[in-house]
């Protein structure tokens, strides 16, 4: 007869350890590897995001920048003059960027991922 817990593991052993699967079926893990999720998608600006994203240093809208500004912007990048709120030299190239209404400041998107850190918006 078997009782509740039977087809348990001890407390603290997982179903899927060295002790629990055979050799050929056992995958080592380590901190660094990558599980992917299925379903994850990188995140991109829609037009539904959009107007609800602000600008951190000043509170108001923002716009995508158009192909010719990023053009611009990744010269200077690549000339080694792009600059950063606090002076520092911009290094990456950027994918795309958001504008505020001032439009003295690019907050740059580098694989989909836009950075909306007043310092490290790039000066126009």
């Amino acid at each position: 007869m078997k009782h509740q817990g039977d087809n348990e593991l001890p407390l603290g052993e997982h179903p899927e350890s060295e002790d629990n699967v055979s050799s050929s079926s056992a995958k080592p893990t380590t901190v660094n590897e990558i599980i992917p999720v299925p379903g994850h998608k990188r995140m991109t600006i829609t037009p539904d995001i959009l107007p609800i994203l602000r600008c951190p240093a000043g509170g108001g809208a923002l716009t995508l920048a158009d192909a010719e500004l990023i053009e611009r912007v990744n010269e200077q990048i690549a000339a080694g003059t792009a600059r950063d709120q606090l002076d520092s030299r911009i290094e990456a190239p950027i994918d795309g960027g958001l504008v505020p209404a001032q439009a003295d400041r690019l907050y740059p998107i580098r694989e989909d991922i836009p950075t909306l850190i007043a310092e490290d918006a790039i000066r126009l």
